[in-house]
């Protein structure tokens, strides 16, 4: 389009560049009074897999409609998907307690785990299920901004930005993004949901064997798992 702006940045990963960019659209919401709290904006990281994800009118249509949708396609290993769907819900328990061990060649002396790393921020995520979305591409509502507060936008992106910052955060902060900008589900939703549920990735389930992570960046513990669609 005629109005648009591209804008030029230096040595900043995605996560720094999103977190700048909440911290503003949460501020001019604020500004403008709840104004055009229905345009959907679309964040959309280059060098994805398209065959991984939707296309882009999928993604804003989902996101008009519930505020918030991934691009990528939730995943789990190739011997998963032969008998389970993976999802992009998560129980909570395992989404709180994601952490990464120091085998994994990261810093992890300034972190705990996933959740007390969100509410040391003061972020809000919910209490029932909670959605991951991996691969940094992501459309939203712009009023899912106000799910939480600006306090909250401000410290994530000073967290992001300092000079502290190590590769940890900006793992947890991928994994948050569904999280921090989905709107929760009722207790009734969230009952249906867990009801389709056979499993969930790394915990034993009466009747199945346990699938482990396989693709630390693709994939979580606590992924809910349906039973794959038969013909």
């Amino acid at each position: 389009p005629d109005n648009s702006r591209v804008v030029q940045v230096g040595n900043l990963t995605t996560q720094q560049v999103f977190a700048t960019l909440f911290q503003q659209i949460a501020q001019d919401y604020a500004d403008d009074g709840g104004q055009g709290g229905d345009d959907v904006l679309f964040f959309w990281h280059g060098g994805e897999n398209a065959k991984l994800g939707w296309n882009a009118a999928e993604v804003i249509n989902g996101a008009d409609v519930t505020g918030f949708a991934c691009k990528t396609k939730p995943f789990c290993a190739p011997r998963c998907r032969q008998r389970f769907q993976p999802t992009v819900l998560h129980l909570p328990d395992h989404w709180n307690g994601h952490t990464w061990k120091d085998d994994d060649g990261y810093d992890t002396k300034h972190n705990t785990t996933l959740g007390d790393w969100i509410q040391q921020l003061g972020g809000k995520v919910p209490g029932n299920l909670i959605p991951v979305c991996h691969g940094n591409g992501f459309a939203f509502r712009r009023k899912q901004v106000a799910l939480q507060s600006l306090d909250f936008w401000n410290a994530l992106y000073e967290r992001l930005t300092s000079k502290d910052v190590n590769h940890v955060d900006f793992l947890f902060a991928e994994r948050s993004w569904a999280a921090l900008l989905s709107t929760p589900l009722a207790a009734e939703q969230a009952d249906a949901l867990k009801g389709r549920m056979i499993s969930a990735l790394g915990i034993k389930f009466d009747g199945f064997p346990v699938y482990t992570v396989r693709h630390r960046r693709r994939e979580m513990t606590g992924m809910i798992l349906w039973d794959q669609p038969r013909d």
